[in-house]
């Protein structure tokens, strides 16, 4: 996933996979999300290539849609990497890797903290390996956003 030439996360698990693309996109440009809103899908997928590495995200219930990004992938010859809540999801059945997180909460609801979780460890690691160039990537967008007023520090409004 470090060398791969295009890391897509699949918004089917929506808040870990909009967490990956943002927070790994600060150091890393090639960095895209999969979008299945209004009818894209399809035009998403076909700019899937052997090279890159896909990050699939979903837990029960599954979406359609997940399981369409991480079998493209798979038929493209990209890495999958299966990001659920169990080793028999479909999307993990397709992938070369599968993370696995918990999606128990004392709510009617899954709770997706524990993906997200993940998702930060895993880019952490991410930024580890590639070192000191992508620190700095980091540390540049990151004044970007300062200086634009994307971000505002504490104690400022």
């Amino acid at each position: 996933m470090v060398d791969a030439a295009c890391q897509a996360p699949a918004a089917a698990g929506l808040e870990a996979a909009f967490t990956f693309h943002y927070v790994y996109r600060l150091f890393r440009s090639t960095v895209h999300l999969i979008r299945a809103d209004a009818g894209t899908l399809e035009m998403e997928l076909r700019a899937l290539a052997p090279k890159d590495a896909v990050l699939v995200v979903s837990f029960a219930p599954y979406s359609q849609e997940s399981i369409r990004v991480a079998a493209a992938a798979r038929e493209c010859g990209c890495t999958v990497i299966a990001l659920t809540d169990s080793t028999v999801a479909p999307i993990a059945l397709a992938a070369d890797c599968t993370l696995l997180f918990s999606v128990e909460s004392p709510s009617f609801f899954p709770s997706v903290t524990a993906g997200v979780a993940v998702v930060e460890a895993l880019v952490e690691q991410l930024l580890a390996r590639k070192g000191k160039g992508a620190i700095r990537a980091l540390e540049q967008a990151e004044g970007e956003l300062h200086r634009t007023g994307a971000y505002v520090a504490a104690g400022r409004g």
